[in-house]
């Protein structure tokens, strides 16, 4: 190792502090050729690599610092995050990835020779998760928040391990430990410029108060959680809602809200506020007191009236289709299926499909077989005026199941072999959703199972 290799790797450190990441590479790259010897560059590397998401060539990086670095905890955990960021990767691209199991060998090394290692407890909770390990999980996220009690990514996990085996009561009170969501602090930043910020909402009495109830996360969160104003309403005044203006006339018209807003401009007064999915921890929820009555929301005159001349009856089952989510969401990897994979759906001959998929109309224009609707949706009361014409909605785990849900309309739901947690594990229904069917990938990645699947049962269906 010679002082100038040294010295080149301590200014591509130095570059890579600063945010010079490109910078930093070529520098670091420079040195390794001067000198393959120098060990410092390959870790260097391969977290140079990690942060710009050149996964493959991280894990070679840091398989080798870690075999000239065999007891460096670091060096496991982040070879087993280059891994981690590889399997998303290639789960994407490829549609299949072993990928998950090497995160997990190296999460394993990276906690036996750092026992206390938070991190190494919670990114090794996280994959067990992943895998559909709930209880190994569970165990390290505890682990990880008696190393750190403030821990707040882990006591989420814990939550959603919970949650995930149907400890309702138990994980929606853990749930509250989530991170303080972006519209929270988008309306606490209004309000302290107002000087006026009323009291978060933890179960003081509302008589004669005002609550405002603040949706969070995606639509699909608010179209699921907005059943719980209901039971709220009974002990206050008045429950104001803010919401996106896509949902906005749908969530005005859910039992027990008074008023529904899309921005905190003129908001009406009110005592206290609350995150919408704190409702279930106040209500002291468990799966037996799950409110699953439906419809709980009602389309308006105004979506049917537009809708009824665009859907012509005809002789075929009508089945409206989503097969993918929101881009930006960080499960987008594994819950979207790419629209080659439904091919084989196309030649239900008795079945006409209808494309309801916002951001992939495109795709959908290329088959005969499937009619967009799209151009004309410009709102979830567009949405749901159009389900009601359908006799089924195929759906991935995004927004129009669950507005099919709640409008008591037949859906299929297409899950990841690891679903996000309100589905839980193995069961085929919902008990969020009576008219819901689910159907599981038998393995990550593996859309042909659910598909095959799903066009035998719509075979028998006339």
């Amino acid at each position: 190792m010679t002082d100038k290799t040294q010295m080149l790797v301590a200014q591509a450190s130095s570059l890579a502090s600063q945010g010079d990441l490109t910078s930093a590479l070529h520098l670091c790259q420079t040195a390794q050729t001067q000198d393959p010897n120098n060990t410092d560059s390959y870790a260097l590397l391969g977290t140079l690599y990690l942060k710009l998401k050149h996964y493959a060539a991280a894990i070679e990086q840091f398989i080798i610092a870690a075999k000239h670095k065999q007891t460096d905890a670091l060096t496991y955990l982040q070879l087993g995050e280059a891994y981690h960021g590889q399997y998303e990767k290639e789960l994407a691209q490829l549609g299949k990835s072993a990928q998950l199991h090497n995160a997990l060998a190296a999460f394993q090394c990276a906690l036996s020779l750092a026992p206390t290692s938070a991190i190494a407890c919670f990114n090794l909770g996280s994959t067990l998760y992943e895998l559909g390990d709930i209880e190994e999980a569970s165990q390290h996220f505890k682990q990880a928040l008696l190393i750190k009690t403030d821990f707040q990514a882990a006591a989420f996990g814990l939550a959603c391990c919970m949650l995930m085996q149907g400890e309702y009561q138990a994980g929606f009170t853990a749930y509250l430990a989530r991170e303080t969501t972006p519209q929270m602090r988008t309306y606490i930043d209004m309000m302290s410029n107002q000087a006026q910020i009323p009291n978060l909402w933890q179960g003081q009495p509302l008589t004669g108060k005002t609550l405002l109830i603040l949706s969070e996360q995606g639509f699909g969160d608010t179209l699921q959680f907005i059943r719980f104003v209901k039971p709220i309403a009974l002990q206050t005044e008045k429950i104001i809602v803010v919401c996106p203006s896509e949902i906005k006339d749908l969530i005005q018209s859910a039992a027990g809200v008074d008023e529904a807003y899309s921005s905190y401009d003129d908001l009406l007064p009110h005592d206290y506020y609350c995150p919408l999915l704190n409702l279930p921890a106040m209500l002291k929820l468990s799966l037996a007191t799950l409110p699953n009555e439906i419809p709980y929301l009602t389309i308006p005159q105004r979506a049917v009236t537009k809708w009824q001349p665009k859907i012509k009856s005809n002789k075929k089952l009508n089945v409206g289709i989503v097969w993918s989510g929101n881009k930006e969401n960080s499960c987008d990897y594994k819950r979207s299926i790419p629209f080659d994979q439904l091919d084989a759906l196309w030649q239900l001959e008795h079945i006409q499909f209808f494309s309801l998929q916002k951001d992939n109309a495109s795709k959908a224009n290329t088959h005969t077989e499937l009619i967009d609707l799209t151009v004309d949706i410009h709102d979830f009361c567009d949405s749901a005026a159009i389900l009601q014409h359908m006799d089924l909605l195929l759906s991935v785990c995004t927004a129009p199941a669950h507005l099919a849900g709640a409008l008591g309309l037949p859906v299929w739901i297409m899950l990841a072999s690891s679903a996000d947690w309100r589905w839980q594990q193995v069961r085929a229904d919902s008990p969020w959703y009576p008219t819901a069917k689910l159907y599981r990938q038998t393995s990550a990645g593996d859309w042909q199972s659910v598909i095959h699947q799903i066009i035998q049962d719509l075979k028998t269906l006339s």
